[in-house]
């Protein structure tokens, strides 16, 4: 109560002053104390690799400055998915999108499609999950959405995210902020910079955040989830040092060194309905929830009657405070856990530099960065929290008579005897242990000349091993396996299951230029090309255990507590493209084979652009983006290689400026998107897997608008709104299956033009049509901001209401994989004192405490109701009601 009444009164104080909630493109940082100015600031950018008024930059591009980060509260990802439109982020798969542009895959063999420069340094496959550094440290933020292959080049086919650190001072600067927030959240950061003489200076800062009360309640355990990093709650730490200087006025330079880390412990999804009784949802050993056939409410589940094995009543054991249905069903951040899911990143080791010739009517500029870290995430088996149920242990019956398969192995009463399982301790580790590089040469014109060009040659290197591995259950026997000629297999001391490992190193090497021709004072041309030379190499190794294979009838009906564990671990026939021929290695029981394969595209733009005045910017644009290949590694996939992404993008922009105190800027696009690079369930040599099956045809269309408006002195307005319509058009007359739905009884499902499928009570779907995930059709984001003058400071207050349509999470367009529409409310007070020392804020995000899902996909529980198959959604949810305050005090 006491929450909602505070949240209440910042909302009411904040709605007052605002008059009305009200629109942005960008937002307008507050005026400072003193002389009231109507005039809509300017925002220079650097999206086109050299500064520029965003107002004059022929490119969709948002730009967000420390000080608006401030007022909107903007302070992950997610936060600046609500004011660019055409941007998603889901917290669920931790990914990027632009445009219906993405990367759904975890597997590092496979690219984002929405590239994140910082300083203008490519920070690889994951850098979503690193360097997201708030306001004190991280001085811009641009967002160019489309292709930006031509300057941004390494897989930026869908967009790019840059940003852009602050730098030394000439002059001394020290700040101090500070912060705490409900859910038991605090953190504390410092920069210091300054001159170390004439020609170098400094910049030095540090962060710690903890947060130890969670957005998710566990019944068994403790509290989970929150917004350290990554959907969790724990601790994060950073640290930088920054240097700059300059050689006389021909030759400047700067350098800084950094490190992130975090440990947090990870949860962002609910699972809403029953939980998944069945024995064997895979193939590798008995569900944890198998146990809970032990217990009163599962009597008569089908999952439990129809099972080989029979669980042993009374013989189930729960943790501490679980409840043996799904709690979430009565609310939705409620869960059991018997396994306290983590996220941590460490070692993480950053550099990066830029050294700058100033010639006569031109530049050199040479950029350099290089980035380490070892990301280790260890969660339930499924890799979803919320699907956990808290059993510990239970018995599987024994066949009441010994079998003689089980007495000729095994000369004990153990024939008979019940087998204990012990899911309690199930682990999943996936671990990325990373290290990229980068170097890349520019020269680019100076001068005010109709012609300016820009040219460089840029290398990226990458090398990463990607180990995962499940331990579920936690038994002797998988350690110990045997083939099933029931001769020994090579030792498994990890316990996994399940192991695939990758090991991979990627290398690019692209040139580019881009030139610039002013036809007259109201025309120009630009037109960019960029050879892009791409190769990738390493090896996988995967290894598969079976245990308790009552499938085969191998398991605790025939073998009863003696029931082994089998290497079940094969190699794919066949040498395919982009792989070597698969061997057994006799050591370690594990497949292996070698990946090599090697692409090369050209991209480029033409963008013609008009200015007829000062106040006006109208373009057409055609641009072709292009992603990598890669591959579908670590389990020995048939066809493992990927083919490049590439799209073709047309689009034609407007942006003006109406008299001093209002800025509209419009655009319109249209995307031919080819081979796009998606996890499907394809039928393979006779049997469905899931593979990286490269999608042939998508379309995509839509329209962008961003306003600012200033009415008078102290009230900014702003409108941002987003159509977009993303689309599968043509699989190649593909057909696949829905994992969720594998027997296609849902409406909805489409079988139009399928084959039947090689496995008995599945079908294959027709995904044409179908909208491409995290593309939620329009989004609209309202905000104002009004600032109060005293002579002491000022005061301003600021509401932001968004609204995002819904939206699925998967190709198979099902309402299962669909989250629902949204609306949040944010707000915020910022005082500032007239001599700039000190701010105080106070926020409330999400007023109204909705509960909003910014992912949703399927899960098939085993069950039917009515003829149709029982499918749970797994759910991934934003922040819950959060408020708190922040000071910051300004040395100077």
């Amino acid at each position: 109560m006491k929450h909602a009444l505070l949240c209440g009164v910042s909302a009411a104080v904040t709605m007052i002053a605002v008059g009305v909630v009200a629109p942005r493109a960008f937002a307008a940082e507050p005026p400072a104390a003193g002389p009231a100015s109507t005039t809509v600031g300017e925002v220079v950018v650097t999206a086109e690799k050299r500064g520029g008024n965003l107002e004059k930059v022929p490119v969709a591009v948002t730009a967000f400055s420390a000080a608006q980060r401030d007022l909107l509260g903007i302070k992950s990802l997610q936060d600046l998915t609500d004011f660019t439109p055409g941007f998603s982020y889901t917290s669920f798969d931790n990914r990027p999108y632009m445009r219906g542009v993405g990367r759904q895959s975890d597997n590092l063999a496979i690219d984002p499609g929405v590239a994140t420069y910082i300083d203008g340094v490519y920070a690889g496959a994951n850098a979503s999950t690193i360097l997201q550094n708030d306001s004190l440290f991280i001085d811009q933020i641009e967002i160019l959405r489309g292709p930006q292959t031509t300057l941004y080049g390494q897989n930026a086919d869908g967009g790019a995210i840059n940003m852009i650190s602050r730098k030394p001072s000439s002059q001394f600067h020290e700040e101090v902020r500070a912060g705490v927030s409900n859910y038991d959240k605090e953190y504390v950061e410092a920069v210091v910079t300054g001159p170390l003489s004439d020609h170098v200076r400094f910049l030095l800062g540090g962060n710690y955040t903890q947060q130890d009360g969670g957005y998710y309640n566990n019944l068994s355990g403790q509290r989970e989830g929150g917004s350290v990093a990554q959907g969790g709650d724990g601790k994060s730490d950073h640290l930088e040092l920054q240097l700059a200087g300059d050689f006389g006025p021909k030759f400047d330079w700067w350098a800084k060194v950094a490190s992130n880390n975090f440990d947090v412990s990870y949860h962002t999804e609910t699972q809403l309905g029953p939980y998944d009784v069945a024995e064997f949802p895979n193939p590798l050993m008995p569900n944890q929830n198998f146990g809970l056939c032990g217990l009163a409410p599962y009597a008569g589940n089908i999952n439990c009657t129809t099972s080989p094995d029979t669980v042993v009543p009374g013989s189930t054991v729960l943790a501490s405070g679980a409840s043996p249905l799904n709690p979430a069903n009565g609310n939705v951040r409620n869960f059991n856990g018997d396994f306290r899911s983590t996220s941590d990143q460490n070692k993480d080791f950053s550099f990066s530099t830029a050294e700058t010739f100033h010639a006569d009517g031109f530049d050199v500029k040479y950029i350099f960065g290089y980035q380490s870290f070892y990301y280790d995430l260890k969660a339930p088996w499924v890799n979803s929290q919320g699907l956990s149920s808290s059993v510990e242990q239970y018995q599987l019956a024994g066949p009441t008579t010994a079998t003689g398969l089980c007495t000729t192995i095994y000369a004990n009463a153990g024939c008979t005897g019940n087998l204990t399982v012990n899911p309690g301790q199930t682990q999943f580790t996936f671990i990325e242990n990373d290290r990229f590089w980068s170097h890349e040469l520019d020269l680019s014109s100076m001068g005010a000349g109709p012609l300016q060009w820009l040219a460089g040659v840029y290398y990226y290197g990458e090398m990463y091993d990607q180990p995962i591995n499940v331990v579920d259950p936690n038994q002797a026997q998988v350690k110990d396996p045997i083939y099933f000629t029931f001769t020994p297999a090579p030792a498994n001391p990890s316990g996994s299951v399940y192991n695939e490992f990758t090991d991979l190193h990627a290398r690019s090497l692209d040139e580019f230029a881009q030139i610039d021709y002013a036809f007259d004072p109201q025309w120009k041309l630009t037109v960019g090309l960029r050879d892009n030379d791409d190769t990738k190499s390493g090896y996988e190794t995967f290894r598969v255990i079976l245990f308790d294979a009552s499938a085969f009838g191998l398991g605790a009906g025939t073998f009863g507590s003696n029931t082994p564990a089998f290497d079940a671990t094969a190699c794919t026939t066949g040498v395919y493209p982009g792989a070597g021929p698969c061997t057994i290695n006799p050591n370690t029981g594990r497949a292996v084979r070698s990946l090599n394969a090697h692409w090369n595209a050209v991209t480029g733009t033409v963008n013609l652009s008009w200015t007829p005045d000062s106040t006006t910017l109208a373009y057409a644009k055609f641009s072709r983006g292009y992603k990598e290949g890669g591959f579908n590694s670590g389990t020995m996939a048939v066809f493992p290689e990927t083919v490049p992404e590439t799209v073709d993008a047309f689009e034609v922009g407007y942006k003006k400026t109406v008299g001093r105190t209002l800025q509209a800027n419009v655009d319109a696009f249209y995307y031919n998107y080819d081979n796009e690079q998606q996890p499907l369930g394809e039928v393979v040599n006779g049997v469905i897997d899931t593979v990286i099956f490269n999608i042939p045809k998508s379309q995509s269309y839509g329209a962008e608008l961003e306003t600012t408006w200033r009415p008078v002195d102290d009230l900014t307005l702003n409108l941002t709104y987003a159509y977009l319509v993303a689309k599968v058009t043509s699989t190649g007359g593909k057909c696949f299956e829905d994992t969720a739905d594998p027997a296609g009884t849902q409406p909805g499902a489409n079988t139009s033009g399928c084959p039947a499928s090689p496995t008995p009570g599945t079908v294959l779907q027709n995904l044409t049509g179908q909208t491409l995930p995290e593309s939620p059709k329009n989004r609209v984001t309202f905000d104002g901001v009004y600032t109060w003058r005293f002579d002491p400071g000022s005061l301003s207050a600021s509401a932001s209401l968004v609204w995002k349509d819904a939206t699925y999470g998967s190709p198979f367009n099902r309402p299962y994989n669909l989250a629902p529409s949204y609306t949040q409310l944010n707000t915020r007070l910022v005082w500032k004192d007239a001599k700039d020392k000190y701010s105080v804020i106070l926020f409330c995000d999400n007023v109204l405490n909705a509960v909003n899902y910014d992912g949703v996909f399927g899960l098939n529980v085993g069950e039917t109701q009515a003829g149709k198959e029982l499918i749970d959604k797994i759910a991934s949810l934003t922040a819950p009601r959060t408020f708190g305050m922040e000071l910051q005090y300004r040395f100077r």
